[in-house]
This record gives C-alpha cells, sequence and structure tokens, in this order.
C-alpha cells in the first residue's frame, strides 16, 4: 500500500517540521550565529539612527538602513542551502517513496528556516 493514502498535509508538516527542528537543535552552531548576527546587525543600526532627525531626511536615512536590513537577513539565509544540499538524497527518497510530497517538504523547510532567522 501506498503511505500518502492515510496521511494527511498536516501530519507531513508535523513531521517534517519536528525532523526540522530536531536537526537544528543536534547542530545548534547555525541559530547561534544567526542570532549573534542579528542582534549584532541591529545594534549596529539602531546606533547609526538613534540621532536622526525627525525630517524627512531622517526619514529617509531610517529607510534606507531598513532595506539595507531586509537586503542583509535576505542574502544571510542562503546559508540554509547548505542544508538543503546535504539532505538532497534522503529528501529524493522519502518524496519517491510516497512518505511525504514536494510541497509539505519545501513548507517545512521555509518554515524552519525563518525560526532561525
Amino acid at each position: 500500500p501506498h503511505p500518502k493514502k492515510w496521511r494527511s498535509f498536516a501530519t507531513e508538516m508535523r513531521v517534517l517540521l519536528w525532523r526540522a527542528f530536531v536537526t537544528l537543535l543536534r547542530d545548534p552552531a547555525l541559530a547561534v550565529a544567526h542570532l549573534l548576527v542579528g542582534i549584532g546587525t541591529s545594534a549596529l543600526l539602531g546606533c547609526l539612527y538613534l540621532s536622526s532627525p525627525l525630517t524627512l531626511a531622517g526619514f529617509q536615512n531610517r529607510a534606507g538602513g531598513l532595506f539595507f536590513t531586509l537586503v542583509f537577513f535576505g542574502l544571510a539565509s542562503v546559508s540554509a542551502s547548505d542544508r538543503l544540499a546535504s539532505e538532497a538524497k534522503a529528501r529524493q527518497r522519502d518524496i519517491k517513496s510516497g512518505y511525504h510530497g514536494c510541497a509539505s517538504y519545501v513548507i517545512a523547510s521555509l518554515v524552519s528556516d525563518i525560526a532561525v532567522l
């Protein structure tokens, strides 16, 4: 019998999220690095824009800082691609055998990566 017939999408998500967070707990260096970089970047930008005037120019400076922060964290999240590449064989085996679908794997992977950021 095909395993997919008796598993719902919610069950797949629960199992995949559990597996992703257990993997994260086994090697917490990535989470700690993201946390420290986020705190450092926030403190640096906070100090830079602390004394900005409450004018249009000050608003534009703060908007530029926000844009920089979003781009920085977007590029910092590329480090998650290393984890995806290392799990490629197991992911393909699980999807081929019908344990879970591709969409549930991608969503669970995105949710676990966002939680780390």
